[in-house]
């Protein structure tokens, strides 16, 4: 079994629809997937933003947030991650909530994949050998 890093923007996928949601869920049971508990606060945040545009209930979004619970997520401490992240953002390439995600990837020696192209275009420049695109991972 693989071990990977995930941000926001991938899990996000498997709880809406959206463009990548297949390729994200064509590895989920194939991986061991790790997060920084930020994760969470990231997803509850969009799916608020689709809450506020009447794009869903409430009730619904609470649901998919405690569905992603039950996703087998192997979550790290933020406060661990915390000083390798400051200095990761003090390059200026990320802020750190995003740099928390390369953080853990660097301490669990676990490629990152994100759906967001802004995110990998920060990230793959500091570490090109860790940081992956969804949409290049092989799927099925």
């Amino acid at each position: 079994m693989s071990r990977w890093v995930i941000d926001a923007s991938v899990a996000l996928k498997w709880l809406v629809p959206e463009e990548g949601s297949e390729a994200a869920e064509s590895w989920l049971l194939e991986t061991a997937l790790l997060v920084p508990e930020l994760l969470f606060v990231e997803i509850s945040s969009a799916l608020w933003k689709r809450v506020r545009r009447g794009e869903m209930t409430l009730d619904r979004a609470q649901s998919l947030l405690r569905a992603l619970s039950g996703f087998g997520l192997r979550v790290h401490r933020d406060r661990a991650l915390c000083e390798a992240a400051l200095g990761i953002a003090s390059t200026g390439a990320t802020t750190v909530y995003d740099a928390l995600y390369l953080a853990l990837a660097l301490r669990e020696e676990a490629p990152l994949v994100t759906a967001d192209s802004k995110l990998h275009a920060a990230m793959s420049a500091r570490r090109p050998d860790l940081v992956r695109r969804l949409v290049d991972l092989p799927t099925g």
